[in-house]
């Protein structure tokens, strides 16, 4: 009997844990650092030193881009969700990105942008 109640209890929990999940990719960029580069001044080399290896290397015309890209994921779902008609999840993402463009190992232009994203879902019929 304690046997069967222990093993119930082991998959309720193993149950309740299924709906969870995150990704990321690259790594988190600094806002301060990127008031480091200066267009027409900063080398190539001072960017890698500052951020690393570019997730991307690229070409553009005669430019040559790199760009930096962290992405971050998560999803929780909730297993009420097999009953039919309920939907039960929420999830956040956030996203960086900063492309530079460089003529001559020099930074003649640079764009940052960024995006968070909390969205849930709750729909019962």
């Amino acid at each position: 009997m304690r046997r069967t109640i222990f093993s119930f209890a082991t998959l309720l929990c193993l149950f309740f844990t299924l709906g969870c999940s995150s990704t990321k990719v690259g790594n988190p960029i600094n806002k301060k650092d990127i008031l480091e580069i200066t267009k027409n001044v900063t080398t190539k080399q001072e960017v890698l030193d500052i951020f690393g290896e570019p997730t991307r290397f690229g070409v553009h015309g005669s430019n040559e881009v790199i760009s930096y890209i962290y992405r971050y994921e998560s999803t929780w779902w909730n297993p009420l969700s097999i009953i039919p008609f309920v939907t039960v999840s929420d999830s956040y993402s956030e996203e960086q990105r900063l492309r530079l463009s460089m003529v001559n190992q020099i930074v003649i232009d640079y764009q940052y942008d960024e995006g968070k994203q909390d969205g849930n879902t709750k729909k019962v019929k």
